[in-house]
């Protein structure tokens, strides 16, 4: 029982940080004012959705359906890993390193501005809060990948221990 307790913890944090990631996205995805929301935020909100929908499977998975366990759950803690990975990176390059202060930035990057091209527009946004929004979604992205890396890594050692038909306790 006391085994169960670490991948537990990790879904829970996996949960967490999925429903900040989908929050977050959401967010900045509802604060673009003009044209279609950029796809680096589109792709983190599917991420984020994912990330709900494996945590919630694996959870159920740890404590009720013994049958999801292993090689199933490896596989879906797989595609988790390799869309929030893909989705941090698209995040992280498109967004850059930046202060929120730095106008010039702000006003250029296609995932702070809002889909606005024109600089007399930009007094009806909050420039510097959809900067903040955007670093913490790529900052979570990142936090949700490491959690997911973690319970692959779990599962993949319990399925070890186990031999190759047992499966995992993740």
């Amino acid at each position: 029982m006391a085994i169960m307790i670490v991948p537990l913890v990790l879904r829970a944090v996996q949960l967490l940080f999925s429903a900040i990631v989908l929050g977050i996205s959401i967010s900045l995805i509802r604060g673009q004012v003009h044209g279609a929301a950029p796809s680096q935020t589109d792709f983190s909100a599917f991420a984020g959705g994912w990330g709900l929908l494996i945590a919630l499977v694996g959870i159920a998975a740890t404590t009720f359906f013994a049958a999801l366990e292993g090689i199933a759950m490896l596989a879906l803690d797989g595609l988790a890993i390799l869309f929030y990975l893909a989705a941090a990176l698209a995040m992280a390059v498109t967004l850059r390193v930046h202060k929120c202060t730095n106008e010039n930035f702000t006003t250029s990057n296609a995932l702070i501005n809002g889909g606005l091209r024109d600089n007399k527009y930009y007094r009806y946004i909050d420039l510097q809060g959809r900067c903040h929004k955007a670093q913490a979604d790529t900052a979570f992205l990142f936090f949700a990948f490491a959690a997911f890396v973690g319970t692959a890594v779990l599962s993949g050692m319990a399925g070890r221990r186990k031999g190759a038909r047992g499966g995992a306790m993740v």
